[in-house]
């Protein structure tokens, strides 16, 4: 028995699973106890003429077992860890050949770093090119000293860089609002690195302050579509720059340590 309404399941078997519109009907259809291709047609409102070439690439998906003339669903649980592992098998070889082309790239593409003068200000909207910046300022740094509030959603692609940089012995450390939770597998990784994290009651945005004078401060946009939608500022002004990181070095004398 099926629990949701076919109607239910279309979309996410369509959206989630990348299935067609047909090949997710037709899968209910066969849930629903339908077996030839006639009553599939039936049961799932597929023309006729498509049943074969529908069942054919739900058999390749791994949704679908033939038994002579009759189709068979596979398990629900079954089928979808199998696309599942198709779509992770399909992300690693489609990066492998990112990463080959992007080593073509680089060889063909040399070009001198252009250092920003003292002063200048970027804009940088949107969340990979804040991560892009503050990759950059972690490459020549070696010493970054971080409040993180809105940020905390979109760790996941902060980390590699923050990770990768602690392998190079740099000094980070990360003051959080006191009310954040930071599951423990993630804190644990973090002290195992030498990344320091305390604890802070009054932390209000997003900022970044490195030994190389860069500034980057970020809060979220409000004009944005996207799902973790931020806007940022990159500045490298000597000045501002030592009389932010003085007050972030007494921020993080009064923050708490994390036990």
């Amino acid at each position: 028995m099926i629990a949701l309404a076919a109607k239910d399941l279309i979309p996410l078997l369509k959206d989630a699973f990348k299935l067609s519109l047909y090949e997710a009907r037709a899968y209910v259809a066969l849930l629903q106890g339908a077996s030839d291709p006639k009553s599939i047609s039936r049961l799932g409102r597929i023309p006729l003429p498509r049943i074969y070439d529908t069942l054919s690439s739900l058999e390749t998906k791994g949704f679908v077992a033939r038994n002579g003339e009759q189709h068979v669903p596979l398990s629900p649980n079954i089928a979808l860890e199998g696309r599942l592992q198709q779509f992770e098998s399909e992300f690693q070889q489609e990066r492998t050949t990112r990463m080959d082309v992007m080593e073509q790239l680089l060889q063909k593409l040399k070009v001198q770093p252009r250092e920003e003068p003292a002063g200048d200000i970027a804009m940088l909207r949107g969340i990979n090119s804040i991560a892009n910046k503050f990759s950059e300022v972690f490459v020549k740094s070696n010493s970054v000293i971080l409040t993180v509030k809105k940020a905390f959603e979109a760790r996941e692609i902060f980390m590699r860089y923050i990770y990768s940089a602690s392998k190079d012995k740099k000094k980070i450390r990360i003051i959080v609002p006191a009310e954040l939770k930071i599951p423990d597998g993630e804190f644990s990784t973090l002290a195992k690195m030498g990344i320091e994290i305390k604890k802070h009651d009054d932390i209000l945005l997003d900022l970044m302050v490195s030994d190389t004078d860069d500034v980057m401060i970020g809060v979220p946009d409000p004009l944005s579509d996207e799902p973790l939608h931020a806007i940022a500022m990159w500045t490298r002004n000597s000045s501002f720059a030592q009389s932010l990181r003085s007050s972030l070095e007494e921020l993080w004398r009064k923050a708490k340590k994390i036990s």
